[in-house]
C-alpha cells in the first residue's frame, strides 16, 4: 500500500504536467503510468497550439524536436477540389507525442514528483461518494495505492472516470459516433519519386494536403513532404463506425497512391473521442483531465494543448481544495466551472457543427468544404477559438450563397445546432447543486439530441 497527496493516473502530457505543478507546492505526487518511461504515451506526431510551451513554462519544441513545418496549407474536398490555401503562420507546432510526453514527465520528477511505470489499472477504490484511490497491477501483483486526490490523465482509455459508479455523476459515453480512428506515418522518401510528384502536381514541397471527408464526413487525409529533410507524413482519420477499409488499410493505399514512401520511422494508429467534455469532471476527490475528461477538439480530433490547460486548471483548483482539507465537488467544482464556461463551450458548439455537418448528403459536403469554408476557420479551429463570420471571410462566404441559395437551410439548422450550445455551455452552474446540475445535464442532453 502507498499513500500521497495526489495521485495521478496517466503520464502522457497532461498528467505529468499535472504532477508536476502539483510537486512544486510541496505536495506528495504519485505518478502512474502503465507502460515504462521510454515508451510513454503513443508513437505519433501531433500539432499543438504553439503558445502552450511558452505559457506553462515547457521549452518549447525546437531542431529535430519538429517534425515538420509547412510553409503553406492547401484544403481540398473529399473530391479532391481546391477549396482553399494559405500561406499565413498557422498557430500550431508539430511535435512526437511519446518524445514530448518522456520531457514533461522527467520534468514533474525533477519538481519531485515520483514515477511509477508499468502499472496498470484494476480499479478505483470508492468509499461511498468518494474516490480514494487506485488498486494498479504491477507485473504479477496488486498494489493499493490511496491519496487525498485522484486525477485521471489516462487519455482515451479513460481507465478511472469510466470505471466509477454512476452514483457519483461522472458518465462517459461509448458511442461510437463520437469516436474517430487515426493512423500516422512518419518516413524516409526516394527522394526522385518525391521529386517527380513535386513536378506532376501530386504533392507540394514544405506543403500540407488536406482532403476534408474522403472517407465520410468526418474524415481526412493529410500529407506533407519535405525534400530538405528528406521526409514525408501523412494521416488518414476515419469514424470508427467507418464502413469501409480500415484506417491502416486507408494508409496504405495512400502511400502507394503518392509513391514516394521509403522507410517508416514513427507511426501508430489509435482511437480519439471527438465528443464533447463529460457533463461532471469532478468528484468527491476526483478530476478528470484532457482527454480522459472528453476535452479534446473535436474539429482537429486534438487535445494536447487543451490536455495541458486543463493540467493547469486541474492544478490551481486543486492546490486550493487541498489546502481546505479534503477535496470535495464543493472545492472542486471551479475547475469544470471555468473549463466548461471557456474551452468547453467552444468546443461544445464545435461538436454541434461537426454532427450538423454529418447530416450533409456527399454533395453538400463537398459544396460546403469548396465553397463556405474559409482559412480563417482553419487559423480559429487551431488556435481553439470559436468559428465565426468575420469581416475577411464575408466576401467568399456572400458569393458562395449567391450561387447555392440552396444552402440558407443546412447553414441555418447547423447555426440552430451549434449557437444554443455554446449559450447554455456559457450557463454552466458555477457552483454544484445536485439539481441544477441534473437541469443542466438534461438540456445538454436534449440539445444534442435534436441535431440529428
Amino acid at each position: 500500500m502507498m499513500n500521497f497527496d495526489v495521485v495521478v493516473v496517466g503520464a502522457g502530457p497532461a498528467g505529468s504536467l499535472a504532477a508536476r505543478e502539483f510537486a512544486k507546492q510541496g505536495y506528495r505526487v504519485g505518478l502512474f503510468d502503465g507502460k515504462c518511461e521510454n515508451t510513454l504515451s503513443h508513437a505519433v506526431i501531433v500539432e499543438t497550439e504553439s503558445r502552450i510551451f511558452e505559457e506553462l513554462g515547457i521549452p518549447s519544441p525546437s531542431g529535430d524536436e519538429i517534425p515538420y513545418h509547412a510553409k503553406k496549407v492547401k484544403v481540398f474536398s473529399a473530391r479532391y477540389r481546391h477549396a482553399y490555401s494559405t500561406t499565413a503562420e498557422l498557430p500550431i507546432c508539430s511535435v512526437y507525442l511519446d518524445r514530448f510526453a518522456k520531457k514533461v514527465c522527467v520534468l514533474a520528477q525533477a519538481e519531485g514528483a515520483q514515477f511509477f511505470p508499468q502499472h496498470q489499472v484494476n480499479e478505483p477504490i470508492v468509499r461511498g461518494d468518494t474516490v480514494r484511490g487506485v488498486v494498479f497491477r504491477d507485473g504479477e501483483r496488486e498494489v493499493e495505492v490511496f491519496g487525498r486526490l485522484i486525477i485521471d490523465a489516462t487519455g482515451f482509455r479513460a481507465a478511472i472516470a469510466g470505471r466509477l459508479p454512476r452514483r457519483l455523476g461522472v458518465h462517459h459515453d461509448g458511442d461510437s459516433r463520437h469516436v474517430v480512428v487515426a493512423g500516422n506515418a512518419y518516413h524516409r522518401i526516394d527522394r526522385n519519386n518525391a521529386q517527380c510528384a513535386i513536378e506532376s502536381g501530386t504533392q507540394g514541397d514544405e506543403e500540407i494536403w488536406n482532403s476534408l471527408g474522403p472517407f465520410g464526413a468526418y474524415s481526412t487525409e493529410f500529407s506533407h513532404l519535405s525534400l530538405a529533410r528528406e521526409r514525408a507524413y501523412v494521416l488518414i482519420g476515419a469514424k470508427a463506425d467507418h464502413p469501409g477499409p480500415s484506417v491502416d488499410e486507408l494508409l496504405e493505399r495512400l502511400k502507394k497512391r503518392l509513391g514516394y514512401f521509403g522507410e517508416q520511422i514513427h507511426g501508430a494508429t489509435g482511437p480519439i473521442r471527438i465528443r464533447h467534455a463529460i457533463d461532471q469532471p469532478v468528484a468527491n476527490g476526483f478530476m478528470a483531465i484532457g482527454e480522459a475528461g472528453g476535452m479534446i477538439n473535436p474539429m482537429l480530433a486534438s487535445g494536447v494543448a487543451t490536455g495541458l490547460r486543463t493540467a493547469k486548471l486541474a492544478a490551481a483548483v486543486g492546490v486550493a481544495a487541498l489546502a481546505k482539507g479534503e477535496p470535495t465537488i464543493h472545492s472542486l467544482w471551479p475547475f469544470a466551472w471555468r473549463y466548461q464556461r471557456g474551452r468547453g463551450a467552444t468546443f461544445a458548439s464545435l461538436s454541434a457543427i461537426r454532427m450538423a455537418v454529418e447530416t450533409f448528403t456527399p454533395e453538400q459536403h463537398n459544396t460546403f468544404i469548396e465553397e463556405f469554408t474559409h482559412p480563417l476557420d482553419l487559423v480559429a479551429v487551431n488556435a481553439g477559438l470559436p468559428i465565426s463570420v468575420s469581416p475577411r471571410s464575408f466576401p467568399k462566404r456572400f458569393r458562395a450563397f449567391s450561387r447555392h441559395p440552396e444552402f440558407r437551410r443546412p447553414l441555418l439548422r447547423m447555426a440552430k445546432a451549434s449557437v444554443p450550445v455554446y449559450l447554455h455551455y456559457r450557463r454552466y452552474p458555477k457552483r454544484y447543486q445536485a439539481a441544477k446540475m441534473a437541469s443542466w445535464c438534461s438540456t445538454a442532453s436534449r440539445l444534442f439530441g435534436r441535431i440529428r
